[in-house]
C-alpha cells in the first residue's frame, strides 16, 4: 500500500567543510552538501528518491529503526525527516 507520508532516521556527519546525510534503513542511501546550508531538503530529496524508487520496483519498505538501536559518533547527528509523497511524486 502507497501512503503519503513517511518518517525515517537519519545521520548527519558534520566534517570540516561538508554534510553527509545517511538514510539509516535504506542500503547505499546517503548524500552530501557543503557546509550546513540546504541539508535538510538534501535529506527530505533523498529519503523521496529512495522511497519512489522502492514504489517502483514495488518493493516493500523496510522498517523504521528504533531510535535506541542507533549509535552516534561525536560529529553526528539523528534526525528524523519526513517525507509528504505527493509533492515529490508529482515534481518534474
Amino acid at each position: 500500500m502507497v501512503k503519503d507520508n513517511y518518517n525515517y532516521p537519519m545521520i548527519f556527519t558534520y566534517l570540516d567543510k561538508e554534510v553527509k546525510i545517511r538514510a539509516v534503513d535504506f542500503e547505499e542511501c546517503s548524500t552530501s552538501v557543503e557546509g550546513e546550508k540546504d541539508q535538510i531538503q538534501a535529506a527530505m530529496d533523498l529519503l523521496s528518491e529512495s522511497i519512489m524508487d522502492y514504489e517502483k520496483k514495488k518493493k516493500k519498505l523496510p522498517s523504521t529503526t528504533d531510535i535506541s538501536n542507533i549509535e552516534l559518533k561525536e560529529n553526528e547527528k539523528l534526525l528524523y525527516v519526513n517525507a509528504w509523497m505527493p509533492y515529490f511524486r508529482n515534481r518534474d
